[in-house]
């Protein structure tokens, strides 16, 4: 049987707009044409189950110190969401693909 993610580390997609996105516990969201940064990103991280949230945080870290070069008053509502004040700016998702109790690939989806 073929393996499941056919993709290496290192993809990078990107999107003018979505349509019937997926965000945690079952909610969906849409983007407007040309108006929001939509990428994922296929990395293989090989770490432990357990240790799933070191790849959130990671992630969550690096845009906000990205953020920070142009905004004011960015902050982390953890664990996936971009504040700058009070409104939510960026969104983030992890898929992730399991073998016995390791995350062998993870899919990082990043909405600005």
């Amino acid at each position: 049987m073929k393996e499941a993610l056919q993709f290496k580390e290192g993809l990078v997609v990107t999107a003018n707009y979505q349509t019937g996105g997926s965000g945690q516990r079952g909610k969906s969201w849409e983007s407007l044409t040309d108006e929001n940064l939509l990428i994922s990103v296929v990395v293989e991280p090989n770490i432990l189950i357990r240790n799933q949230f070191l790849l959130s945080k990671c992630v969550a870290l690096s845009l906000y110190d990205l953020l920070s070069l142009y905004f004011d008053d960015v902050s982390i509502k953890w664990p996936n969401d971009i504040l700058i004040g009070t409104q939510k700016i960026a969104g983030i998702l992890i898929q992730n693909i399991l073998k016995g109790n390791k995350i062998t690939h993870s899919v990082i989806g990043i909405g600005v």
